[in-house]
């Protein structure tokens, strides 16, 4: 079997829980299935960003920046040296050049009192550029040869509409010819939430956009199935914080959860559907702190 998994901010917010998302990862590779991987940012990370991003071009100075690069250093690499203590000094090297870049980034945005469009697609992506090396390195920690990739590598091309950029079909041929290869010998992990336009220029894709990642990358592939990791055991028949008996729902209809979606529901955003319905590829919503549970399918 072929399969893109997808791991959310909580699926990988600290070195234990990455143990789990190796566990799975490993299992299935050992069974010989072919895997892809995409991973969001450490869970609060974008929104640290987007707020310290937002606040600099009025702020009074920028003694902000400092802390905030010492809290994701100090975060990122004790989920490293929890995760992949045999590769600190190699994937720490790479953390530490990813923080001096997204720290000249954001001293220009005060600098320069402006946050464009483009600039703010940068800095957000930041945290899955922090995140990913972490996870290949876990991958390899297990002895499992990993390649870890951003958006743009892996080959997802983009209109140029900063933060709510849409894939375009060309992506298919450039994410097979990038991604195929590697999956005979390796796990390839994919940085998710962005792309890039024809010219290389960074794209985020918006809400639930590593979701969106997950299905674009599931379709170039031509996946067997796309596994969406999260915290719950699937997709529910109401809130279980306002409803007491609601319960996981077995399966449900690629339109069925956009519309859920679409009346509010904080399951999957309709775009990340699209890309999966275009290739009838079956879609499951499953818990990574639970994986014998079978999940919610989603299906045409």
């Amino acid at each position: 079997m072929k399969y893109l998994m997808k791991f959310g901010g909580t699926s990988v917010a600290d070195a234990r829980c990455i143990g789990l998302v190796v566990d799975i990862l490993e299992k299935h590779h050992n069974a010989g299935d072919e895997l892809a991987v995409v991973v969001s940012a450490q869970r609060g990370v974008t929104d640290q960003l987007i707020d310290i991003a937002e606040k600099l071009p009025t702020a009074q100075n920028c003694a902000a920046v400092p802390p905030l690069i010492a809290a994701l250093r100090e975060r990122h690499m004790k989920t490293l040296e929890g995760a992949a203590p045999d590769y600190v000094e190699e994937a720490g090297a790479v953390i530490e050049k990813r923080l001096a870049s997204l720290q000249h980034i954001l001293f220009a945005i005060y600098n320069l009192r402006e946050l464009t469009p483009r600039s703010k697609d940068y800095v957000i992506s930041y945290g899955e550029r922090l995140l990913a090396p972490i996870v290949g390195a876990a991958i390899r920690q297990r002895g499992i040869p990993s390649t870890v990739l951003d958006g743009c590598e892996a080959g997802i091309l983009t209109t140029p509409q900063h933060g709510e950029a849409t894939a375009l079909v060309e992506s298919d041929a450039r994410i097979k010819a990038k991604i195929g290869p590697l999956l005979k010998t390796e796990i390839p992990v994919v940085m998710g939430f962005m792309g890039c336009t024809e010219q290389g220029i960074v794209t985020t894709l918006g809400r639930s956009g590593s979701d969106y990642s997950a299905s674009i990358i599931g379709a170039g592939i031509d996946a067997d199935e796309i596994w969406i990791w999260t915290d719950v055991d699937g997709i529910m028949t109401s809130d279980p914080r306002v409803i007491n008996d609601a319960r996981v729902l077995k399966s449900v209809s690629y339109i069925e959860v956009m519309e859920l979606s679409y009346f509010g529901a904080k399951v999957m955003h309709p775009r990340s559907i699209d890309p999966a319905m275009r290739k009838n590829i079956l879609v499951r919503v499953k818990n990574t702190f639970n994986p014998s549970h079978p999940g919610t399918m989603i299906v045409r």
